[in-house]
């Protein structure tokens, strides 16, 4: 996970340079926390079952919460 979290703050930080003040840059790193944060905890509740096949989630999901 550690990993995740150095890629994406470094793209979000990136991202916000452009046209963001100070205040804004400085959450980067809390948005991309609890956006990991918020994908382990959905991919652990939502299993998926031979009802629910659909739920498998996988970095391109993580990917779209920041696009």
């Amino acid at each position: 996970m550690e990993a995740l979290e150095t890629i994406y703050i470094n793209i979000v930080t990136q991202h916000l340079a452009e046209g963001f003040s100070q205040q804004v840059m400085r959450y980067a790193s809390s948005i991309v926390k609890d956006a990991i944060e918020l994908h382990r905890r959905i991919t652990a509740t939502f299993l998926p079952t031979a009802i629910k096949f659909h739920y498998i989630f996988n970095l391109r999901d993580l990917s779209n919460i920041f696009q």
